[in-house]
């Protein structure tokens, strides 16, 4: 085609893609399986502050999509009631690995809403430690 040796000079990706907002998004990646997640099974955040004592700065904040009414003071209890336990759970190496106290809270809020309403909604766990 032109002078010189054939050589690769970029890439092109193919494959099946949807529209999201003002861009386009793989079918099969992280984007679109998590708003499928969320539509589905709904989605819950949960921010707790920790320090090293295993003393809680405040209270475990709760916001949820599509799972409890605004009123159910009851089932957001429960939840950090489960929060707690799962730290309380853990040994001391663990606690003081924040991947592995997020992972543990996040499973622990999944459980939870299984029992309470019948669904693992897709969990995001923000960890600050003071």
């Amino acid at each position: 085609l032109v002078p010189g040796p054939v050589r690769t000079v970029g890439s092109v990706p193919v494959g099946p893609l949807a529209s999201e907002g003002n861009r386009l998004a793989p079918v099969g990646g992280d984007l679109v399986r998590e708003r499928n997640k969320a539509i589905f099974y709904g989605a819950a955040v949960i921010t707790i502050v920790l320090n090293g004592q295993r003393q809680p700065k405040a209270e475990p904040q709760l916001s949820t999509i599509g799972l409890l009414e605004n009123d159910d003071d009851s089932a957001r209890e429960r939840i950090r009631r489960e929060v707690w336990n799962a730290i309380d759970d853990m040994p001391e190496k663990t606690y003081k690995d924040d991947d592995a106290v997020r992972e543990a809270i996040r499973l622990a809020v999944r459980r939870a809403f299984r029992e309470l309403v019948g669904k693992k909604p897709l969990t995001h766990v923000h960890l600050v430690r003071v």
